[in-house]
């Protein structure tokens, strides 16, 4: 038989693939999408690359998780270290509103996307 027959998702399972598609789908890719038309691509590639990090930082945070070794912040460093120096000349920019706009949008959506991260690894379907 090449189609397996799964059971219908409750109604718990509904809301929760509702919360992740809002998280991932809806406010982490929309609103970096929205974000990056008003930041410098060097300027919106260092706030993607602080994913891990505030992977990190929610997983101790809500969840207590105290093994985060110095290794998982020289590993950050290092990441963010090399796109600035590869985006340095694209990062300084000048500061108006558009820019405040896009980085609250682009960091707003980081978040969101850590926040579905960490909530899809602690709640499997």
């Amino acid at each position: 038989m090449l189609i397996k027959k799964h059971a219908i998702p409750s109604l718990r399972d509904f809301r929760f693939m509702f919360v992740l598609s809002l998280l991932m789908m809806v406010m982490a890719n929309g609103l970096s999408t929205w974000g990056i038309k008003h930041l410098p691509t060097g300027l919106a590639s260092l706030i993607g690359a602080m994913y891990p990090l505030s992977v990190v930082f929610i997983e101790w945070i809500f969840y207590g998780k105290r093994n985060v070794s110095i290794l998982t912040f020289v590993g950050f460093f290092l990441g963010l270290a090399g796109i600035g120096f590869v985006f340095y000349s694209e990062m300084f920019a000048v500061w108006n509103a558009s820019l405040i706009f896009g980085l609250i949008l682009s960091v707003v959506a980081m978040l969101s996307w850590s926040l579905g991260t960490v909530f899809l690894s602690r709640h499997n379907l």
